[in-house]
């Protein structure tokens, strides 16, 4: 999954922790514990791939598709996508 592919990039490359290694707990104790966390980025030139107005188009379909899933009638009845809860907040 895709997820899987973003822990690898943001651990192995950097040999960094995963797993209960970033819990935010020491597991000896049970106290809070500093995280420290890899990360990775990755910058895409959209345009060699496809059009941009194509892909802002998919990708808006797709979105939309997410966020109209069912959801679980005891959650808080919406689906959040990378991104829109801080657009949301300014």
């Amino acid at each position: 999954s895709w997820a899987t592919v973003v822990e690898l990039l943001s651990t192995a490359f950097q040999s960094g922790p995963f797993g209960p290694a970033i819990s935010g707990v020491d597991r000896a104790t049970g106290k809070p514990a500093p995280m420290s966390l890899g990360n990775y980025f990755l910058a895409i030139d959209i345009e060699a791939l496809c059009d941009l107005e194509t892909f802002k188009h998919n990708a808006g379909d797709l979105l939309r598709f997410i966020r109209g899933s069912t959801k679980d009638p005891r959650g808080p009845q919406r689906i959040w996508t990378a991104g829109e809860f801080e657009h949301d907040c300014r």
